[in-house]
């Protein structure tokens, strides 16, 4: 009866994980208790996983950098300033790691393309929920009509701050790419729905006015293009004149300027003093970090700020992959850096695998989709969002599965 019933959590995962999953997509607006309850029901689906089929889990590129992230992650509650915010911000990528496993293992008996449904059908929530909770700022386009007659609804229960321009955008803009890609692999009737929700995710990016997300879309865009062409080399010289027209077409420090720009820093000249700011600290606190989600009390204590504006919230240094050092210490950055490039490497195997056919649009679905984000990232911390986090995590999941399936398709 035990092996029979952990048989079929095991059968049923992907569905079964949404248990945890869905307080994780709110685990910012949850009493920490109800979120423990939930991150609780975890170690049901390694046993479950364990009594069916032999094993904890599946082995997957990923592990080792993972596993140091969590371990490093306790230093960073340990010396931590703030207990309480750290152990959330922890039990969030407790959560995060464990929705990853919880694809990757149910994707061994769910395919890959209802997964890629399920995270359209998330997106098609988010985009909605988005746009209509959207805090909207006008940033390098002015279009007061279009935001006079856009909806304006109070969410504050999913969200007591508003939906911040950037939030919004860093989980729609790895969805956009993603979702064109996935239509290219359907029938003209979904692919023509998929279409039309891809420009409607990319409209909302738009109307965010996030520029580190637009900028993550056509660099994304341009490589996925760049891998599906790869035997077309002539084309590269066309792509590379275009990028530099873009370039002299705007000038250089403009172009910059307009880039490193958001609603909460003013120029590009103040968000180069969070990075610099960013760098002192590691330097002081290179092996343990200064705890997980305490970067604005120690800037403003330790590293006050000459640029940027005193009353502006800075609750993280505006680049995911510094941030990943201030929390977890430099070698809590090498790991990130390690699950990036297995991450990276996993797609490409999966690109080259696919033969080139509609099927292989998946494959560049899933690593355009993450390309978006690891560009983003390096203009803004958006991955510290749960929001933002379970949709990566999502797509992170669902990669490695489709790289899992191709291998064996051609042992």
């Amino acid at each position: 009866m035990l092996r029979r019933g952990a048989a079929r959590i095991a059968e049923y995962e992907f569905w079964l994980l949404w248990v945890f999953a869905v307080p994780l997509l709110f685990a910012s607006n949850l009493p920490f208790p109800i979120l423990l309850g939930a991150l609780g029901t975890v170690p049901l689906f390694w046993l479950a996983r364990r009594i069916a089929r032999g094993a904890w889990s599946v082995s997957t590129p990923l592990d080792l950098p993972l596993a140091l992230l969590l371990c490093l992650g306790i230093v960073g509650i340990a010396v931590s300033n703030e207990r309480q915010t750290s152990l959330r911000l922890y039990a969030e990528l407790v959560g995060g790691v464990a929705l990853y496993y919880g694809i990757v293992n149910g994707m061994t008996t769910t395919r890959v393309e209802r997964g890629a449904w399920v995270l359209v059908a998330l997106g098609i929530g988010m985009g909605v929920t988005g746009l209509a909770g959207l805090r909207y700022s006008e940033k390098f386009l002015e279009i007061p009509l279009i935001y006079q007659y856009l909806p304006k609804y109070d969410f504050s229960f999913l969200n007591p701050r508003g939906f911040t321009p950037n939030i919004v955008a860093g989980a729609l803009a790895p969805l956009a790419v993603f979702t064109f890609g996935l239509g290219m692999t359907q029938t003209p009737t979904r692919r023509f729905f998929l279409l039309l929700l891809a420009f409607f995710f990319l409209a909302v990016v738009t109307l965010t006015q996030s520029r580190g997300a637009l900028a993550g879309i056509v660099a994304a865009v341009g490589i996925v293009l760049l891998l599906w062409l790869r035997h077309s080399r002539w084309l590269l010289p066309l792509i590379l004149i275009g990028m530099i027209a873009i370039v002299a077409l705007f000038s250089l420090t403009n172009f910059v300027n307009e880039i490193l720009v958001n609603e909460s820093s003013a120029s590009a000249t103040e968000r180069l003093e969070l990075w610099d700011r960013s760098a002192q600290i590691m330097r002081d606190f290179p092996f343990t970090g200064i705890g997980i989600g305490t970067f604005e009390p120690t800037v403003r204590t330790l590293y006050p700020l000459l640029q940027s504006n005193p009353g502006a919230p800075q609750p993280h240094a505006h680049n995911f992959y510094l941030q990943m050092g201030l929390d977890y210490g430099i070698g809590g950055m090498v790991a990130y850096l390690g699950l990036v490039t297995g991450a990276v490497l996993a797609g490409w195997r999966a690109v080259v695998r696919t033969p080139r056919t509609d099927c292989q649009w998946l494959a560049l679905a899933l690593v355009g989709g993450y390309l978006v984000f690891l560009i983003h990232s390096l203009l803004d911390a958006v991955g510290v969002s749960t929001k933002v986090s379970t949709v990566i995590w999502f797509l992170l999941g669902l990669l490695i599965a489709y790289n899992a399936r191709e291998k064996q398709h051609t042992v």
